[in-house]
Formats: structure tokens, C-alpha cells, sequence
């Protein structure tokens, strides 16, 4: 059986680990979503000449 004070660290050092994540998930989402707005003029473009 696992030692319980371990399991508590392990979930611990998981939940910050998400943490980061979850921040470097939503820093490649504002960089995307500003490529995007950055773009939609030639998408637009390309759009019209089809």
C-alpha cells in the first residue's frame, strides 16, 4: 500500500503541474487567436477571388 503523505505529494506536484499547463494552454490560445486576426484580411481576400 502507498504511503499516504506520498499520494498527497503526488497530487500535489500533479495539480501544479496542470497549473502550468493550463497557463501555457491559454498563452497559445491568445497567440493564435491574434495570427488569426492578424490574417483574416488575406483570408478574406482569398476568399473574394475564388
Amino acid at each position: 500500500m502507498k504511503n499516504p503523505l506520498n499520494s498527497i505529494k503526488g497530487l500535489i506536484s500533479d495539480s501544479k503541474k496542470l497549473g502550468v499547463a493550463s497557463k501555457n494552454f491559454a498563452a497559445s490560445v491568445t497567440k493564435l487567436e491574434e495570427a488569426i486576426t492578424q490574417t483574416q484580411p488575406q483570408l478574406d481576400e482569398m476568399q473574394k477571388n475564388r
